[in-house]
């Protein structure tokens, strides 16, 4: 019995809420002033790309080359991998799933030349080896020099 009545209340009371909440003509007026002072603002501030000045010092370039020069002085069987250095405090730190580089060394050395990102300036190579001797750890922290060089030597 009550479903009826509470179904006709509903759609008698369902339009009037919608008709009395839409704001009506008085409010457009108000949202196109709004609107107008909005676009005098933001059309007296315009920059073009021309506008800007970069100093000459200033290197624009999204990552760095960094050249790894890898010898541990030994043919043993071990490989490198080189990680974002940021907050490691030990191998076991290191987040091994995001690294730069993975990979074996040959005669336990190798040379290579990576790009790093720009934000990437402290790294971490770890160097394990396949006899189970206790990974070694080295860091780099990137400096302001045109090249950037990554020696390791044990």
């Amino acid at each position: 019995m009550n479903s009826p009545i509470i179904s006709l209340m509903l759609v008698v009371t369902v339009p009037l809420v919608l008709i009395s909440c839409s704001g009506g003509k008085g409010s457009s007026n108000n949202l196109d002033a709004n609107n107008e002072q909005t676009e005098s603002v933001t059309s007296s501030v315009t920059n073009t790309s021309t506008d800007l000045t970069v100093p000459n010092y200033a290197d624009l370039r999204s990552t760095y080359e960094l050249s790894l020069d890898i010898d541990i002085g030994q043919n043993k069987r071990s490989y490198l991998s080189l990680c974002n250095g940021e907050g490691v405090e030990g191998a076991l730190d290191v987040n091994y799933e995001d690294c730069l580089l993975r990979s074996s060394l040959q005669q336990g050395q190798l040379q290579q030349t990576i790009k790093v990102a720009n934000h990437l300036n402290n790294l971490v190579a770890t160097i394990w080896f396949y006899d189970g001797t206790e990974p070694k750890l080295f860091r780099y922290n990137a400096s302001s020099e045109e090249e950037q060089s990554f020696e390791v030597q044990l």
